[in-house]
């Protein structure tokens, strides 16, 4: 049986694996419904330390569409099958978006658009082996499918922030502990095959005896798509390699910090500026430009609570700021 995979509609569809470890993988190509769900939502880095990165097939004018794909009657390509896969990954370089060493990775966001059963999922971070997940950086606190939250994203945290130890590194949704036979069912998004702007070689998959290998690995021993990206987000901070100097560091200041919604940015600038303020998985709140003698109030108070990065840039200098919400 060979490795073919098909688009199919996965709000009409219940999969349930039930045979482990078959020689050959059969997928079909599904239509989705991924409702609520903007593959533009999350921004890649531009000039913040701290941000979600995603691929650029998941920018608003790339052309692709996020999916999923199925794999007949024996689960999902990207998700759990009855072929004994572990996990799915996706490679990231932080060089493609102006970022360097040292960098660390606080958390991972996911679109998981379908779930059942009562196992739980780890995030986890891998240094790079020749393209492939290589050494194990960093495993989530694991996150029940019950808890999974499948209109928006899911978010995978860490005890302790990750070190990168090089600028290409991996991030994958594992779920070697679900049990499929018993109903357990994950499935993460991805771009369609063969997108223009997905990443070359960029998800790889661990099989059943722990190896990985890409999903462009032809049939019947993998999949054989053209290229895709999954829909899995690492949380880094990082250094800016960009052109863009830092400010100093008392050239703006915020007040109150914490707030309890609104909160004050005082400038200590001749020159207009852009004030962007972002969420802690790279959501732009509001995003404005200044003028030297303007006073700048922001107002969170219909936002969670959380930590948001508040970057202000002149254009050639800029400097990022940390606000805490707490209402």
């Amino acid at each position: 049986m060979k490795k073919i995979y098909s688009i199919i509609g996965l709000l009409a569809l219940t999969i349930t694996a039930n045979a482990q470890g078959k020689a050959n993988k059969t997928a079909e190509t599904r239509n989705v419904s991924i409702s609520a769900l903007n593959p533009s939502v999350l921004n890649s880095a531009v000039t913040p330390t701290t941000t979600a990165l995603q691929p650029a097939s998941f920018g608003a004018t790339s052309g692709c569409t996020v999916t999923t794909y199925g794999a007949g009657a024996d689960g999902y390509v990207a998700g759990t099958n009855a072929y004994g896969d572990k996990a799915k990954s996706q490679k990231y370089d932080l060089a493609t978006y102006t970022l360097g060493l040292p960098a660390t990775c606080s958390g991972v966001a996911m679109i998981i658009p379908y779930v059942t059963g009562t196992g739980s999922v780890t995030a986890k971070v891998y240094a790079d082996a020749s393209g492939l997940p290589g050494t194990l950086l960093g495993t989530s606190i694991p996150v029940l499918l019950s808890s999974v939250n499948t209109a928006t994203y899911t978010t995978f945290a860490f005890a302790s922030a990750v070190n990168l130890t090089s600028t290409v590194f991996h991030v994958a949704l594992d779920f070697s502990t679900t049990n499929a036979a018993t109903g357990d069912t994950v499935i993460v998004a991805q771009t369609h095959d063969g997108c223009s702007a997905n990443t070359v070689n960029g998800s790889n998959e661990q099989l059943g005896d722990n190896s990985w290998q890409s999903f462009t690995t032809a049939s019947p021993a993998g999949w054989g798509f053209t290229s895709t990206d999954l829909a899995i987000f690492p949380i880094v901070t990082a250094e800016i390699i960009t052109g863009v100097k830092d400010l100093a560091i008392n050239f703006a200041t915020i007040s109150p910090n914490p707030s309890n919604g609104i909160f004050n940015i005082t400038l200590k600038s001749n020159n207009d500026v852009n004030v962007t303020i972002t969420n802690a998985i790279g959501q732009i709140v509001t995003n404005k430009n200044f003028t030297p003698s303007e006073s700048i109030s922001v107002d969170l108070s219909n936002n969670n609570n959380g930590v948001y990065f508040v970057t202000i840039t002149n254009g050639k200098e800029k400097s990022v700021k940390k606000v805490v919400l707490n209402k």
